[in-house]
């Protein structure tokens, strides 16, 4: 009900020679010996790309860190386990981080929500300061501050149009600032169904 195509399919076509224009029209043009691009200071442009181990996130990671090189750019990958994924989280030493996002179920209340309002996923400082009334964590800007408005509004709606109308511009907001990329669906997980069993929700 709350499908939005612009997010669900901006900028996941696969065009190698854009992305090296796109890049080098944005200044990006010096390269070191490798062929990897510099910034203005004449560093290595690397990311730091992390995700938890993970049977399916890992590989999509390993993926991605091989993939940039062919625009030039680079990624550093870092696994890290579930017992520390909430400390790399809040220390955000990470310009990529991969994870599952439920927004992806058409029939689940969005709770993560984490490609439009700041949340400890992408914005831990700024969700801090947002829940807190700004006793913790770092002041967002003013869209990030309209986005967590509109997601208590969300939240607290009182009818279906009300939470859809939230909805609909907070997906509108992260169509338009890319604040989250949708990398991949993860291929399909075959169960058994026993009826005699009830393993399968109704």
């Amino acid at each position: 009900p709350w499908y939005n195509e612009k997010l669900a399919t901006s900028y996941l076509e696969y065009d190698l020679e854009e992305a090296n224009r796109l890049l080098d029209e944005i200044g990006l043009t010096e390269k070191d010996g490798d062929g990897f691009r510099l910034d203005p200071d004449g560093n290595r442009i690397t990311f730091s790309l992390q995700t938890v181990s993970h049977q399916q996130w890992t590989p999509v990671c390993e993926i991605i860190a091989e993939e940039l090189p062919k625009v030039g750019l680079q990624a550093n990958l870092r696994l890290v386990g579930w017992d520390g994924f909430g400390d790399t989280i809040r220390a955000g030493k990470w310009e990529l981080f991969l994870g599952q996002d439920p927004m992806g179920y058409p029939s689940r209340w969005p709770t993560g929500m984490n490609t439009a309002r700041p949340s400890i996923w992408n914005a831990y400082e700024w969700q801090e300061w947002l829940s807190t009334d700004g006793k913790k964590g770092k002041e967002p800007p003013p869209l990030m501050k309209e986005c967590w408005n509109q997601w208590q509004t969300a939240r607290a709606a009182s009818s279906f149009e009300e939470l859809g109308s939230a909805i609909q511009w907070l997906q509108s907001k992260a169509a338009e600032q890319l604040f989250a990329v949708g990398v991949v669906n993860f291929s399909p997980t075959l169960r058994v169904h026993a009826l005699n069993v009830r393993n399968i929700p109704p």
